[in-house]
């Protein structure tokens, strides 16, 4: 097997307890029983046994067991409810030499079978209640086993070592079969036995509340009876009422607990002082709630209270945090740091370890780490690696967990998700405990359980079943607002309010009965439609697109979580089926289906209002804005910059960094928190190959909203920013292709006016600004232009921009407040790009923008469009960055605009000669008139192609029967006269044109990330 070698940071590897003398369980359990035989060693509400009781009965089943063959390591089956009954059998089991198999009564006879049949079992203890006379193998009942005569012992199989296989567990798979774990000695002794980070006493009594099948309960009963303590076992209904719980507790003086957090999340929500009396509660086994954990933790906490982490097949728990007070889960609660015995590394997908901050595929190694999977080689050969790490003179195995995990710079693991919840929804890989990290920390609600719902009717998508704390004061609408202030569109899920969550037998959420329960629900017929009625039709139309029979005609598409290929589905269907043009502002305009069959049977008697009002009313600075007296200073030690978790935001970021003088970089970014606002712009660099270890402490990452008042800043934070900031460079834009003017308006009109406000708060500060060529719409369409320069003024082209996309109108309108502003003397810039590709030496590229939608979508469609004269000012996003940084940096550059274009025209490539370039590329597209190349992608139309989002603005007809798109013939020179006399002197990077080694960089890097088969 091949090995890799591990370099510890220090913090990888946890505490070395005192070795047990290589002694088995049976015989540190009969440590106890010789030392305390009148101690209590299992205590229910109908019955207290004793050590020596405990020790007598196990004993009297282990010659059973042994009178009947069992072999070593041979598997036998305990079919019994937790109990005393249940752990006698385990005991005895042991003591014959044999591996415990619990099984649940509960489950269904095929499931039962399977398990059996899997692991050969031949031998089943059970009793009369529980029997199942179906089932493979034979069963021994415990009411006919009769202590033996005398004083006979078992054959003395409890001096096995550490490393016989003592239970066997069976954890879900990803095929719908069960796996087999097999668990080793060392790694429940490991866990429970002379530990650091929970202490044992014998005067401990331990709640035993895991079902014996779910790896838990390992560590309930082990952790008594290699200590001396006491198991109470608390009965599920009393569980499950947090009332009953929290008195039960009390009653039998628990002191040690571990809970899952599903479960945690009910009680304390209800009875938060229910753990008060608890010496210790561990807590674990899904994501933690920040909120719930902190209502515990300031009313009535326990005196140790531990978020643990951990598989199965590492034995229970790896990783753990104590955590003592409110204030240290103000943000989220880590998953901890190594126990005892145990090891943990965040590796990269070579199995290197990364470094901090960095999100890897999160190890675990010790002598946890379970033995594999029965009977699975191909599994254990995905899931066990063996490592040779430093201080260790043996090669260690490590368990891949599946999980994404970082390390925090004092060595703390994070969780980050799973790799098997990594969805992809619209083309974004989304992990679904990020949205339930965000709805849980509202504190709005005590559960919620996000899931993907996949329909052969529509895209896939996501729910939310949400547990209100306070139901009958609950709005969705809170809930729903928080998120959209969080995550992006594509991220917020529908929501489902319910009563509870339910739970696995193993304490955890049960997800697959939440969608069943919702499925079930969801295909009830929809009533029957009047097909000549519009509403009724535009109605079953949405219903279909969101998968939402329930829809109703009041609804609005957008608050149902209508995204841009819902809306581009709804514009084609409404329109085919009416027989008429739809547009997407139709959409906008009237998000209902009422109010949309009302807007289209009144469009002739009451038009739209003209666009270009909107934009020329829109286009006024508020007299607010004024310069400020202070003069104008040289320094760039503190900078302020706004979009750098885009894709040109990235590279800036990188360049501004690299810089002498740069001492700090503010990036105002939306988020949760700060240190997820860091998180996200680490990751933004990391994922074009750009972080260095060395801008870690130069980069201050604040939670904002530009669109705000005081960019969603509190007033002393906001003024000592704006008196701390030497200037400004604003990046951040809202980019959508089928949105109109109304969607742009908050993030790029407002976010503007709120940076100007800024920028004349506390001292002069110069802004600079990135706009974009396209701020010109098509240009020639109205009448003849041939070249534009860069000082032209933009109004003479407003007549032209009611064709435009709404992200361009924004930028119009947004150019004429700066450059209102230079006119009252405020000091700033404009720079234009052209289309921003990928870097021109490490081919990294967006894989999101329209360029790269483009080709990946004639590439599955076969053809491309044949588009006559139609320039695209390609440029590279290194040249873009480097350029805009060059030219900023002299003031004497200010008051001017600067179009980042290539230099000389004659680079500049057209469209039919760029899908040429991909046919040499090892790409055949077929040349088709842009009608025929349409059809064929409305005739596609299918959620892989990246272009069926688009469809509105690539099919709608919004001038002489012409599309957007192709309105964009006979493109001017765009004149970059200011942009080459401000970078005469910039040597590096060279410009490099659009040509076939660039495009063949592109692709390459695409392909090598998987964005392109």
């Amino acid at each position: 097997m091949e090995q890799f070698f591990l370099r510890s940071n220090g913090h990888n590897i946890g505490q070395k307890s005192a070795p047990a003398n290589e002694s088995g369980l049976i015989d540190l359990f009969l440590k106890h029983v010789n030392a305390s035989p009148q101690h209590p060693a299992i205590i229910t509400p109908e019955h207290t046994v004793n050590y020596a009781e405990l020790a007598q009965r196990a004993s009297a089943l282990a010659i059973c067991l042994q009178e009947r063959d069992i072999d070593y390591e041979m598997p036998v089956a305990i079919l019994l409810p937790p109990g005393i009954e249940n752990i006698i059998c385990q005991l005895a089991i042991l003591w014959s030499g044999g591996s415990c198999v619990p099984l649940d009564p509960g489950l269904p006879d095929t499931r039962l079978s399977y398990m059996l049949q899997n692991l050969a079992v031949d031998v089943i203890l059970t009793n009369k209640s529980a029997r199942r006379d179906d089932l493979p193998g034979r069963q021994i009942l415990l009411e006919n086993i009769t202590p033996p005569a005398g004083a006979k012992q078992p054959i003395s199989h409890y001096k096995l070592q550490q490393h016989h296989r003592s239970h066997i567990l069976f954890t879900s798979g990803s095929v719908g079969r069960p796996k087999a774990v097999e668990i080793e000695a060392r790694g429940i002794i490991r866990l429970v036995l002379n530990t650091h980070y929970v202490s044992f006493s014998t005067t401990d009594r331990v709640a035993a509340i895991a079902n014996p099948t779910f790896d838990a309960s390992l560590f309930e009963v082990w952790g008594a009876l290699l200590n001396g303590a006491a198991v109470v076992i608390i009965p599920k209904e009393t569980v499950v009422d947090p009332w009953l719980f929290a008195s039960a507790l009390q009653q039998y003086s628990v002191s040690v607990m571990f809970i899952t957090t599903a479960l945690f999340n009910l009680v304390a929500t209800t009875c938060p002082q229910a753990f008060r009396y608890l010496n210790t509660l561990l807590v674990g086994g899904e994501v933690a709630n920040r909120a719930t954990l902190i209502k515990v933790l300031n009313s009535a906490p326990p005196r140790h209270l531990i978020a643990v982490y951990g598989p199965t097949e590492c034995t229970v728990f790896a990783l753990s945090c104590e955590l003592h007070s409110a204030e240290e889960v103000s943000e989220d609660v880590p998953l901890g740091l190594p126990i005892d015995n145990t090891c943990a590394w965040v590796l990269d997908n070579q199995q290197q370890p990364v470094a901090a901050g960095v999100i890897g595929n999160l190890y675990i190694g010790g002598e946890g780490v379970a033995r594999g999977y029965w009977n699975q080689p191909e599994l254990n050969h995905r899931h066990f690696s063996t490592f040779q790490t430093e201080g260790e003179s043996q090669p260690q195995r490590l368990y891949f967990t599946g999980d994404l995990a970082w390390q925090r710079d004092d060595g703390m693991f994070m969780f980050a998700g799973r790799l098997d919840n990594q969805i992809k929804i619209r083309g974004h890989r989304v992990e679904l405990e990020e949205i339930e990290h965000q709805l849980l920390e509202s504190e709005l609600l005590q559960a919620a359980a996000v899931c993907v719902i996949k329909s052969s009717r529509a895209e896939p998508y996501l729910i939310g079943f949400i547990v209100p704390v306070l139901p009958n004061r609950f709005a969705k609408s809170e809930i729903e607002l928080w998120l959209k202030q969080r995550l992006p569109g594509y991220m917020l899920p529908r929501m489902m309010v319910v009563n509870s969550l339910p739970m696995t037998a193993s304490g955890k959420i049960d997800r697959r009965r939440l969608l069943a329960e919702f499925q079930q629900k969801n295909c009830l017929t929809p009533a029957d439609f009047d097909t000549q009625h519009n509403e009724s039709v535009i109605l079953r139309i949405w219903q279909e697109v969101l998968d939402a029979p329930e829809l109703t005609l009041d609804d609005d598409f957008f608050q149902w979580g209508g995204n841009s290929l819902q809306a581009a589905r709804v514009v084609t269907e409404v329109g085919r089926s009416l027989g008429r043009r739809v547009s997407v502002q139709n959409l906008y305009d009237a998000p209902s289906p009422r109010w949309m069959a009302l807007s289209l049977q009144h469009d002739e008697a009451g038009k739209p209002q003209d666009p270009c009002a909107i934009m020329r009313n829109d286009s006024r600075l508020p007299p607010d804005i004024q310069p400020h007296a202070s003069p104008l200073t040289a320094s760039r030690n503190v900078v302020l910059l706004t979009g750098a978790s885009g894709f040109l935001g990235a590279f800036f970021l990188r360049d501004l960094l690299l810089q002498h003088d740069t001492e700090r970089v503010i990036c105002l970014v939306r988020a949760a928190s700060n240190a997820e606002a860091r998180l996200r712009l680490k990751q933004n660099l990391q994922q074009y190959g750009l972080w260095q270890p060395a801008f870690d402490g130069r980069i201050e990452a604040l939670v904002s909203d530009i669109a705000q008042p005081h960019l969603a800043l509190d007033k002393v934070s906001y003024e000592h920013l704006a008196q701390q900031c030497d200037l400004i460079y604003h990046l951040a834009a809202h980019v959508n292709y089928i949105q109109p003017y109304s969607a742009h308006y908050a993030a790029n009109v407002l976010g503007t006016l709120n940076v100007l406000r800024f920028a004349v708060k506390g001292k002069t500060k110069p802004l600079h600004y990135v706009s974009t060529i396209a701020v010109f719409g098509p240009a020639s369409l109205l009448s003849p232009v041939t070249r534009i320069y860069e000082g032209d003024d933009l109004a003479p082209f407003l007549a032209g921009m009611q064709y435009a996309s709404g992200y361009s109108q924004s930028q119009w309108v947004v150019e004429q407040l700066i450059w209102q502003a230079k006119e009252r003397g405020i000091p700033l810039a404009v720079y234009r790009p052209g289309f921003i590709t990928g870097d021109s030496e490490s081919g990294a590229g967006n894989p999101s923008d329209f360029i790269a939608r483009l080709i990946k979508g004639c590439i599955k469609l076969g053809a491309s469009p044949l588009l006559f004269n139609q320039r695209d000012e390609f440029v590279p996003v290194d040249y873009v960055s480097a350029a805009l940084l060059h030219i900023s940096r002299n003031h004497a550059n200010l008051a001017k605009a600067y179009h980042l274009v290539p230099p000389d025209p004659e680079q500049s490539v057209d469209f039919n000669a760029f899908f040429e370039l991909l046919n040499q590329c090892g790409y055949p597209l077929q040349p088709l008139s842009y009608t025929e190349w349409l059809a064929r992608l409305e005739a596609d139309q299918s959620a892989e192609n990246p272009l069926t989002p688009l469809l509105p603005m690539l099919s709608e007809a919004v001038y002489r029967q012409k599309t957007r798109w192709e309105l964009y013939e006979n493109m001017p020179v765009y004149d970059a006269r200011n942009m080459k006399l401000a970078t005469e002197e910039m040597s590096f990077p060279p410009f490099i044109p659009m040509n076939h080694p660039l495009l063949m960089r592109y692709l390459n890097y695409w392909r090598a990330t998987g964005i392109l088969t």
